[in-house]
């Protein structure tokens, strides 16, 4: 079930290795926020941003050496996110896959992530909840963002649909001129 957007594996990636040693990489959750804080673009970061949230204040909380819980195991370096991460970071990416659940969409992105992240018990909860970051107020965010999207696609389809409407008629128009001129 690896549906996740090329961004969200993108930023997961760069945050483990903002601490990884040489062939193997530990990515702990607090390694998946950093990841997610670092991109600035993504739907999570602007979710916190309209929340209030000092994101570079946030970000600085995730110091790169700290470890949030016991690594896997595995006696070599696995090239897998999956197989890397700690308990943790497991945790809250199964949570992030239940809020894609809970929310109906088919995909995971960032948003869903940060959701995950403030959904389990740990270190990053802690510097979520430290700054202002609660899961319901995400969720509802995420919603109200979604059904923003969705109702701007319905409207750009009326605003298609209208202007197709009117073309056609001026068309008609046309090949009514055209036809009478015609037989005249």
């Amino acid at each position: 079930m690896d549906q996740r957007h090329a961004r969200a594996r993108s930023r997961s990636r760069t945050g483990a290795g903002a601490s990884a040693p040489a062939g193997w990489e530990e990515v702990s959750s607090l390694d998946l926020l950093r990841g997610l804080l670092d991109d600035g673009e993504n739907f999570a970061v602007r979710l916190l941003l309209a929340q209030g949230v000092d994101v570079e204040a946030l970000g600085g909380a995730t110091a790169p050496s700290e470890v949030d819980g016991p690594g896997p195991v595995l006696s070599e370096p696995n090239d897998t996110l999956l197989a890397r991460l700690t308990m943790p970071a497991r945790l809250a990416s199964a949570s992030a896959f239940e809020a894609v659940v809970e929310l109906g969409h088919n995909y995971v992105g960032c948003e869903h992530l940060i959701v995950g992240l403030t959904a389990t018990q740990g270190r990053d909860r802690d510097v979520l909840a430290a700054h202002g970051v609660e899961a319901t107020a995400l969720r509802q965010a995420i919603l109200a963002g979604t059904a923003g999207v969705a109702l701007e696609r319905t409207r750009a389809a009326d605003q298609n649909t209208a202007a197709l409407a009117d073309l056609t008629r001026r068309l008609e128009a046309i090949k009514r001129q055209l036809a009478g001129a015609a037989g005249a």
